[in-house]
């Protein structure tokens, strides 16, 4: 509500001068939209509804995105260059806009159906739904965190981490994929945490906060990705909303600190690092190669020590250039007619074909085309191939398949997160599997929302699978407790 009411605040301040009016109004309709249903939960004074599908893609990424990120190439706080590729960068902006407007109440239409939440419901009773002892999960928990961490050491030091700079693509998929079991040894040690007996010891909340903040800016040092600090504290955070447990204001203010502590030190860290990792140009033209690893956090240290109290403006700017998807969805909305038919004869993946792809293995499909290229689009759309642009399921789809595919395609995706939500968090009461795996797949929704369309087909079913297999993994320690326990 707050970041909305800032949002007004901006474009009344700035109502004479805005570089873009049309595309102001327009940001803050789309945000106002995306924040009716949070303020629905809120007013319920529901916790868990504020992780309904709906709810959620409000103010994970629609409000934030399209409202804050929209508001900030409105005022002209964000000037990404694409935009000077467009005739008329107001008009593409203003469309942008209706477009987020479509998908967000098209995905919602879609989760809304009676008919998906039933079949949802009727999925989650099938799943099995094993209740473990308060105690009992910590251990292999704390497994998979230090499992996760230990194929993201392997990963980096094989250089099997990271995207490639000419495809734009993870350089090892399995990997990346393998990283998830940290996510879900989190969400159960704070699920463990939450539902031990009370008076919970201060010294367990301590160790427990300290290991996990520790934990997660190691993993995201060593994924080198400054979104997987903000992933580890919102599974914190949805699986606290999601257990129906009432955390004490002590330990509620002390996770707060932590997060906060830790995401400002992990996006202002990583920001700067990422800089000094870039290549150079020499003074005649020669490319200069990024530093090493160890001698760019050195040197980004250093960079942040000497700017002193001007880390704040720097964290303010980084921070708005993370929300300039539509900018991005502008330039596909501006630049679609001009390249109809030119792009996907260039390689821009087809829309049904990743989608089908999505669920057939490449060995029964060998040339199976990619579900993404952000390399085509770039070249194609931006006119840079060295960058992966925010495309949005919106954008991806009104490229390939029209105006009337992307309102019948998001309504399709916000079919899928309502059975997907349903079955795992649907039926009362949660269980500690379907919580953990519900909350490792949400957040990794911006990263649907920011991209090409089948992108969350193909992600729910790998990192799925990832997911069972650490409930599997998880299951079996604990009966094994169990029996020495009873011997």
């Amino acid at each position: 509500m707050a970041l909305y009411a800032w949002c007004v605040a901006a474009v009344l301040w700035r109502a004479g001068s805005l570089d873009h009016p049309a595309a102001a109004v327009l940001a803050l309709v789309t945000g106002g939209a995306a924040l009716v249903p949070t303020l629905g939960a809120l007013g319920r004074r529901d916790q868990a509804a504020l992780v309904d599908p709906v709810v959620l893609a409000g103010w994970l990424f629609w409000l934030p995105i399209f409202g804050l990120g929209g508001v900030a190439l409105a005022l002209g706080w964000n000037r990404p260059y694409y935009l000077d590729l467009l005739a008329d960068p107001s008009e593409a902006l203003a469309a942008a806009q209706l477009w987020g407007l479509v998908g967000f109440l098209s995905l919602a239409a879609g989760a809304s159906l009676p008919a998906v939440r039933r079949a949802g419901r009727g999925l989650g009773r099938l799943l099995p739904r094993p209740r473990w002892s308060p105690g009992r999960v910590r251990l292999p928990g704390a497994l998979l965190v230090l499992g996760g961490l230990g194929v993201s050491a392997v990963a980096l030091a094989t250089d099997r981490l990271g995207y490639d700079a000419t495809t734009r693509q993870q350089v090892s998929p399995v990997a990346a994929y393998l990283q998830v079991i940290a996510l879900v040894g989190v969400a159960l040690v704070w699920w463990d945490l939450l539902h031990a007996p009370s008076p919970r010891g201060r010294a367990t909340v301590v160790l427990t906060l300290a290991g996990l903040a520790v934990a997660a800016i190691v993993g995201g040092s060593l994924a080198e990705s400054r979104a997987t600090l903000a992933t580890w504290v919102l599974v914190v955070l949805l699986v606290t909303l999601l257990s129906g447990v009432p955390v004490p204001r002590r330990l509620a203010g002390a996770v707060a600190v932590a997060a906060v502590v830790t995401l400002v030190v992990g996006a202002l860290v990583g920001s700067q690092y990422r800089e000094e990792r870039r290549e150079g140009v020499g003074p005649a033209g020669e490319a200069i190669p990024a530093p090493g690893r160890l001698d760019a956090l050195e040197e980004a240290l250093d960079r942040i020590g000497a700017r002193g109290l001007g880390n704040v403006a720097y964290l303010r700017d980084r921070s708005v250039q993370r929300l300039e998807a539509p900018g991005g969805l502008a330039v596909i909305v501006a630049r679609n007619q001009e390249l109809d038919g030119r792009d996907t004869a260039d390689g821009a993946p087809r829309v049904v074909d990743s989608m089908v792809g999505s669920f057939v293995p490449r060995a029964l499909w060998s040339d199976k085309p990619a579900s993404t290229d952000p390399g085509a689009i770039s070249r194609l759309y931006f006119e840079y191939e060295a960058n992966a642009f925010a495309t949005t399921p919106m954008g991806d789809v009104l490229r390939d398949l029209g105006p009337l595919a992307v309102p019948l395609l998001m309504a399709l995706m916000g079919a899928v997160l309502r059975l997907v939500h349903g079955a795992l968090v649907g039926t009362p009461p949660p269980a500690a599997t379907g919580v953990a795996a519900f909350a490792v797949l949400a957040v990794r929704a911006p990263m649907w929302w920011e991209g090409f369309y089948a992108t969350y087909l193909a992600d729910l079913l790998r990192a799925g699978l990832v997911i069972a297999a650490s409930l599997v993994f998880v299951h079996v320690a604990v009966r094994l407790q169990d029996r020495r326990s009873a011997a």
